[in-house]
């Protein structure tokens, strides 16, 4: 969901005609891999490999337009992570004590006694809560409760309630433990602390650094490794220089469980290393089964991308997140349902007048259309002119779901074009309705072409497609872009 949200977001801002640089990455080092991989018997640099490449091979299928994508097992990161810490304990913003706390491994965060709910946590009810005590590291987030209190005053959050609930997490912000006791650990596997190598960082707080890793070349860092101290010195302060200069960045898309680590605990990191805050989050709710229960192994709920895939194809999984999926609150998503907006509003709306106008000017006017408006004399009770501006806004706004379905509607208003000038109509005394028939087709076919190029937002593939049946030198019925699914009479 971050992803597809993401780059629909790139799109969009490359469209306006700005610069981006859109970067993804995976946090590697969670005991939940630990875990994992000592099930496959494999080690977790291992495992973690092979789920990287599988996502990547995902994120390919849904013609994701990213930058960077980046493993924060990349040793280019323990390096930019070691650099941070040892800012932090030189500003002596990182301190060491024993700390006694309840953990939940499947958040990897600790929990207070209240807020845990019949003593689980709220988000894994079904992992029993640790009881911690050791001594660890501890990053003193509480210094900067009031710069973190003003900052989600200002910064730009689409939904209102998550602002709401991050003030009042944050008026009483405690400091928090950002490193694990390596002894106490079962498999060796985190960013070691250079500067004292018996401690791993803790995985939130590396993790929210892998925003910074993609600004710093890959040369750089490979400078670094071959340089002497003195050389290494000076590409340190250099990398210090692209983080003042490149950030803020100017937009994060995130989970709402995630909140707390990306509109607290980064920005007072990122207060207490000197640079700027991020200007823009777009927080989503989660995904639910359509009675509302958290997907889960255990209740038999879940739907994976890959069955996604398999079952609507590239373009069909990103209109269910994109079209479908709520950017406020959570979603109770209902596949039957889900199947019946897409035959709607893709296939039998949008689908059925691809086909409809291509197949209107192959047959009525040889498959040639002059797509530059100046040359045609629309009389006012011809005109259409689609209006892309509210899906722009929408989008400026954060609510990609918003956008979307506004782009659908436009393309009802050619049909609702097309029904009430019927071409067809007139072709049935063709020499004396030809002006009328080719201006009919042309404002249809020209503002069809502008759906064309802003689905390509949304759906790249479809609207690429789309674009190129409509722009090449002779216009031919277009195929199906949008087949129906049908639904699954067992579900």
């Amino acid at each position: 969901m971050d992803a597809v949200y993401a780059d629909c977001l790139n799109r969009f801002l490359k469209r306006l005609g700005q610069q981006t640089f859109f970067s993804m990455g995976t946090d590697e080092h969670s005991f939940k891999i630990v875990d994992k991989a000592k099930e496959l018997g494999v080690t977790p640099k291992q495992f973690v490999d092979a789920k990287f490449l599988e996502f990547e091979s995902f994120y390919n299928q849904l013609d994701l337009s990213f930058d960077e994508n980046l493993q924060s097992s990349n040793p280019k990161h323990y390096w930019v992570a070691n650099l941070i810490w040892e800012r932090l304990l030189i500003k002596n913003l990182i301190y060491k004590k024993t700390y006694q706390g309840l953990y939940c491994i499947g958040c990897e965060d600790f929990y207070s006694e209240s807020q845990l709910i019949g003593g689980h946590c709220p988000i894994h009810p079904h992992l029993e809560i640790q009881k911690v005590s050791e001594e660890n590291y501890f990053f003193k987030l509480a210094a900067f409760k009031e710069q973190v209190l003003e900052y989600l005053d200002r910064v730009t959050i689409n939904d209102p309630s998550v602002r709401v609930e991050m003030k009042n997490f944050a008026k009483d912000l405690q400091d928090i433990s950002v490193s694990r006791d390596r002894s106490r650990l079962s498999v060796d596997w985190g960013i070691p602390v250079n500067s004292d190598p018996s401690h791993l960082m803790y995985v939130w707080f590396e993790a929210l650094q892998t925003y910074l890793t993609p600004l710093i070349p890959d040369e750089l860092y490979e400078n670094w490794l071959e340089g002497s101290p003195d050389i290494q010195k000076t590409i340190e302060l250099e990398v210090w220089e692209i983080w003042a200069e490149e950030l803020p960045q100017n937009l994060q898309i995130i989970g709402r469980d995630n909140a707390k680590f990306h509109l607290i605990i980064w920005p007072a990191t990122l207060f207490a290393l000197g640079l700027r805050p991020i200007e823009s989050l777009l927080v989503h709710g989660m995904i639910n089964d359509k009675f509302g229960r958290k997907f889960a192994k255990s209740a038999g709920n879940g739907i994976t991308l890959e069955d996604t895939l398999s079952q609507f194809g590239k373009d069909g999984t990103r209109f269910i997140i994109l079209h479908e999926l709520n950017s406020i609150g959570d979603t109770n998503l209902d596949i039957d349902r889900v199947i019946e907006s897409y035959n709607a509003n893709l296939a039998n709306n949008l689908g059925n007048l691809v086909v409809r106008v291509t197949n209107l000017v192959e047959k009525m006017l040889g498959g040639l259309i002059n797509f530059d408006p100046i040359d045609i004399k629309v009389p006012a009770a011809m005109k259409l002119e689609i209006n892309t501006n509210e899906v722009y806004k929408e989008l400026e706004d954060l609510a990609p779901e918003k956008a979307f379905r506004i782009l659908i509607t436009q393309a009802t208003l050619i049909n609702q074009y097309l029904e009430k000038h019927k071409p067809w109509e007139l072709a049935k005394d063709a020499d004396k309705n030809e002006a009328k028939i080719k201006t009919v087709l042309t404002v249809a076919a020209i503002n069809l072409k502008t759906i064309a190029e802003t689905l390509s937002i949304f759906l790249p593939d479809s609207g690429g497609q789309i674009y190129e049946i409509l722009t090449a030198s002779k216009i031919i019925k277009a195929p199906a872009i949008f087949p129906r699914i049908e639904v699954d009479a067992e579900s």
